[in-house]
């Protein structure tokens, strides 16, 4: 194990407030080729430890006992998101999970390929030839939509330029967890608080607006809503309540779209940038599609649009890091941490790995083509996350990636409406630091 040591006093501390993405990159830098596997970083009181080994990673994300609870940031997050299934721990997250994973099935997924197509035409049929937009507004108001029709079977009609505004604001909770202070900022009515309080009763207007109409519609269905209304205890035969449902919901609605919409933002970044693999995705569409909707049955077919997002989230996961905190002793591969520690896997570092990556900086699609050479090494990829906890979603969000994509790519190209790259915002996800502006070119 290698320790990190600070140039000067309190340079670390500074670091993961303004910096965390740089700091994991220290870290990760400071183990050179060899003894790298794992890296120790004093945090003024906590003792952060960086995993960079696969089979290390592997261990934490697999890990299912008690000794290790989720990150700070997401114990912060209930004040928005409550105790639903990206905040819970233990038997409530195994149970939460047991019960949503059927509404994200392979069935279910193929059932909503329909939604995401269609409402991507519906986004794309309001655009204009030459109209510079903001990509990354356009993709979360997208997802957010489709996560509400696909997950809940619900419309968001003329409400969801406010209830993104409303999500952005809701998230921004996530952005105090490095204040040592955060508990008691969330407790008291300062202006940043009260508007994300203000923001998390916008958002459960809609929530419960979605409850109703499906008790007063009595539609049946196999979407998550459905699943959530029709649970029983085992033993009690009682269904959850009002609030356990409205939480795995604002959970899903706001968590699954994030991910979904920032990961698409940043293909079209790389494509914008990359004519050449621009001309052959469009190709590929073309072949793959001709003159009709993709479909679900095209996403196996898709396999070079695949390699492009999937390239993309390598240099920009969503989910660009996970963090584990050891409420007790735990023995995690061959190591032993003690109570108190921050154990840590940085997908944006892990994915930059010269050890496990050929020109780790460049964009080069065709590294995940099946016959690539070296072939891919497990836990060395971790865009949504992974292990038993991780991203139950998953799945859906490729589909909705591909399909989205080849569904616009049909029509459109979307070219870079500024030559100045495009930094980045760690936050919930690994967003864009301003707009990402782009010019709408008809195919």
């Amino acid at each position: 194990m290698v320790t990190l040591k600070p140039r000067f006093p309190g340079e670390l501390i500074l670091l993961a407030q303004r910096d965390p993405l740089a700091l994991f990159q220290c870290m990760a830098a400071a183990g050179g080729e060899r003894g790298g596997e794992m890296v120790r970083a004093g945090i003024g009181p906590r003792e952060l430890f960086l995993l960079n080994h696969p089979d290390l990673v592997r261990a934490l994300l697999a890990y299912t006992g008690d000794a290790l609870i989720k990150e700070r940031a997401l114990r912060l997050s209930r004040i928005v998101l409550g105790t639903g299934l990206v905040t819970s721990d233990g038997a409530l997250h195994r149970q939460q999970r047991r019960l949503l994973l059927p509404g994200f099935h392979q069935r279910q997924v193929a059932a909503s390929a329909e939604v995401m197509v269609a409402l991507t035409q519906q986004r794309a049929a309001g655009w204009r030839p030459g109209e510079v937009i903001a990509v990354d507004t356009e993709m979360m108001r997208l997802t957010l939509e489709i996560a509400a029709k696909a997950l809940f079977g619900a419309e968001l009609r003329g409400e969801v330029g406010e209830l993104q505004r409303a999500v952005l604001i809701a998230l921004t909770i996530f952005d105090r967890h490095r204040n040592p202070f955060a508990e008691l900022l969330n407790r008291l009515p300062l202006p940043a608080t009260v508007r994300v309080w203000r923001a998390r009763r916008r958002i459960e207007q809609t929530v419960r607006r979605f409850i109703q109409e499906r008790r007063e519609g009595g539609t049946a269905s196999a979407d998550i809503l459905s699943l959530l209304l029709a649970a029983r205890d085992e033993e009690t035969g009682i269904g959850l309540t009002d609030a356990q449902i409205r939480d795995e919901i604002v959970t899903l609605l706001l968590t699954g779209h994030e991910t979904t919409a920032v990961a698409l933002t940043w293909t079209w970044y790389f494509l914008a940038r990359h004519p050449g693999v621009e001309a052959r995705l469009h190709a590929e569409v073309d072949a793959v599609c001709g003159e009709r909707s993709p479909t679900f049955d095209d996403v196996k077919t898709l396999t070079y649009t695949r390699q492009v997002v999937s390239e993309a989230l390598r240099l920009r996961p969503p989910v660009w890091a996970v963090s584990r905190q050891a409420v007790a002793e735990v023995e995690i591969g061959d190591y032993l941490f003690p109570r108190g520690a921050t154990l840590v896997v940085c997908q944006y570092a892990l994915h930059r790995d010269p050890a496990w990556w050929r020109e780790p900086e460049r964009f080069r699609p065709e590294r995940f083509a099946a016959e690539a050479e070296p072939p891919l090494r497990k836990f060395t990829y971790l865009p949504f996350s992974g292990g038993p906890r991780g991203c139950i979603g998953e799945h859906f969000a490729w589909t909705e990636c591909i399909l989205v994509v080849a569904a616009l790519a049909r029509r459109w190209r979307l070219q870079a409406a500024e030559e100045e790259p495009i930094g980045l915002r760690p936050s919930i996800t690994l967003r864009p630091d301003r707009p990402v502006r782009m010019r709408l070119v008809r195919r």
